[in-house]
């Protein structure tokens, strides 16, 4: 028993430095996007709150939802600051709901629909599958 007690303790203990070290490299990109963007240079800071984005963190998904809604470092497509605004939403973040609702009167109903759908396959991708 204490060596199936020691084993789970090790592993349990492995999978939560590997979620920390997860996060601290989708802070760490985050953060290179803000400077990027404190300098002016958003496609460099686009190009950041991606990769943070595609690692699960919420408030880059934020940033690169406004980003496609202003076209600001990339094309201004709607539909993709949509995506990025709900999954930041489901993932937690209070202000996506907010922006999502922002976004979605400057679109049509299938337009909605459509970025609704690829907010879906994005989040069931884990990320790998958003364009």
């Amino acid at each position: 028993m204490t060596v199936l007690k020691s084993f789970l303790t090790i592993f349990l203990f492995s999978v939560i430095l590997s979620l920390w070290i997860a996060r601290a490299d989708a802070i760490s990109d985050y953060n290179k996007g803000v400077a990027a963007y404190k300098q002016g240079n958003h496609s460099k800071a686009a190009k950041w709150y991606r990769k943070a984005a595609d690692q699960g963190y919420a408030t880059a998904q934020l940033n690169l939802g406004y980003m496609y809604g202003k076209g600001l470092g990339v094309l201004k497509d709607n539909i993709l600051a949509h995506m990025w605004f709900n999954i930041a939403a489901i993932k937690g973040h209070k202000m996506g709901k907010r922006y999502r609702g922002i976004v979605e009167k400057r679109m049509t109903a299938a337009e909605i629909f459509k970025a609704m759908k690829k907010a879906k396959r994005c989040f069931k991708s884990s990320y790998k599958d958003c364009g």
